[in-house]
């Protein structure tokens, strides 16, 4: 689960400090995209919400120990 946050007055150029760039919004969507690009790359990505995601680690974690069960 990679998780990624930021408060919307940080996409306000100069208005946090995160970066002290013009056009703080399209740095940050780029670095966002380049950063969802290479995870793409290694893993297969899903976009939810924190809830999906936590009923997504439930389900799978009920997967394998049916699984597991099933083994034994």
């Amino acid at each position: 689960v990679i998780h990624m946050y930021l408060h919307s007055s940080s996409l306000i150029d100069g208005a946090t400090g995160l970066t002290d760039l013009d056009n703080a919004n399209e740095c940050i969507i780029a670095r966002i995209q380049s950063t969802i690009a290479y995870l793409s790359t290694r893993a297969n990505v899903r976009y939810c919400t924190i809830s999906e995601a936590a009923q997504l680690i439930k389900q799978r974690q009920s997967e394998a120990d049916f699984q597991n069960e099933r083994l034994s």
